[in-house]
């Protein structure tokens, strides 16, 4: 308890902080935007078939698209400006 108060005195109090993610490999809708804008159609059935490796590699190739979805995440559904 000692060290608890010292290191309080000494750093300030603490503070809370959090890690958010929009988990993409398990974001189905995702896989179906990117897919359709290469032109094909995926089914819930299809994207749940699909491997991990595949999965990062959809998301590897769409760097662009996958960074406006993560921001329209944050700001309309999160509300984090």
């Amino acid at each position: 308890m000692r060290e608890v108060i010292a290191m309080v005195k000494q750093l300030g109090i603490p503070t809370w902080f959090t890690t958010l993610s929009c988990a993409h490999l398990r974001w189905p809708e995702l896989f179906q935007i990117l897919a359709r804008i290469q032109g094909n159609d995926l089914t819930d059935k299809q994207v749940d078939a699909l491997s991990c490796n595949e999965r990062c590699r959809i998301l590897n190739l769409n760097p662009v698209v996958l960074a406006k979805h993560t921001r329209t995440f944050f700001t309309k559904v999160l509300l984090v400006n």
